[in-house]
């Protein structure tokens, strides 16, 4: 399974920052998961691969939570 996950932002800048926030969990991945980040401009992109289904789905239900906590502050 591949995943494709478009996050658009306000601002160049807040872009970075959550990618700034994101990017250290692409260090430590599980070895059934790919996991690339890119930022273009006001835009996240997160592409998730793998066969584990239960391994995306955490994946993103992680890479959101971080997100809306992000949004609090």
């Amino acid at each position: 399974m591949k995943l494709s996950l478009r996050i658009s932002c306000s601002s160049k800048e807040e872009a970075a920052y959550i990618f700034n926030a994101l990017n250290p969990d692409n260090r430590n991945v599980p070895k059934d998961l790919k996991l690339e980040l890119d930022i273009q401009e006001d835009e996240i992109l997160i592409v998730l691969e793998s066969e584990n289904l239960r391994r995306v789905r955490s994946t993103v239900d992680e890479i959101l939570s971080l997100i809306s906590s992000m949004e609090k502050l």
